[in-house]
């Protein structure tokens, strides 16, 4: 089987099948997956289970410039219970996948929030956010994203398409390195600021107080 061509002109074109395709090759599986959405056969039928829901894993674990959007909320009609006074439900379009930093309508941070379910809890009436979006149109994905993509699925279903040990190890040892490469080229990718009370200054903040409350805000 011939390596699947993700760079170029076919990066404008990549498609879960090639990315697909890019997996077995790396497991050098003699097999092309004709297309993963409707693909009836064994190695297809795996890679459909798990593709869609690694994307958004991977995208969980870095805040990814080429997966960031930005939104202004409107406040719902219903109130919390208690201990927060307004909330106001997420991005569906683009889906939100993970809420990266809440500032008010004058662009100053809110330290005091929480995501509950599809909803942001604040004390603030207007709220703007920065947020990781579901990425559906694999064109979007940074070419190192996309390899880290390839080998970390090969790590998932190299034991039952290989039956070996050492090609899920090397997989594996390939997904690391290439999330490492991909995570220092997307940081790379802006210009540091300092603390600006009048900006939405999340890339300030990137790997400070952002770090602090990563864990609390995933739905």
């Amino acid at each position: 089987m011939s390596p699947p061509q993700l760079q170029g002109e076919k990066m404008a074109n990549t498609t879960a099948t090639e990315i697909a395709n890019k997996t077995l090759f790396l497991l050098k599986v003699d097999e092309e997956i004709a297309d993963l959405p409707t693909s009836t056969t064994t190695n297809g039928k795996l890679l459909k289970m798990l593709f869609y829901d690694s994307v958004d894993t991977l995208l969980e674990i870095h805040p990814w410039n080429f997966a960031a959007a930005r939104a202004e909320l409107a406040v719902s009609p219903t109130t919390p219970e208690y201990e927060y006074t307004y909330q106001f439900q997420l991005p569906t379009n683009p889906y939100c996948l993970k809420v990266l930093e809440v500032v008010d309508s004058s662009g100053n941070e809110v330290s005091d929030w929480v995501v509950e379910g599809r909803y942001i809890l604040c004390n603030v009436d207007e709220i703007k956010i920065r947020y990781t979006k579901k990425v559906t149109v694999y064109s979007e994905l940074s070419s190192l994203f996309r390899e880290t993509l390839a080998y970390y699925l090969a790590s998932q279903i190299a034991e039952p398409l290989t039956r070996s040990t050492e090609i899920e190890e090397r997989m594996l040892k390939g997904y690391e390195y290439f999330m490492k490469k991909a995570r220092r080229s997307d940081s790379q990718q802006g210009t540091y600021e300092g603390p600006d009370a009048n900006k939405f200054t999340w890339y300030s903040r990137r790997y400070g107080s952002y770090n602090n409350r990563a864990d609390k805000n995933y739905r």
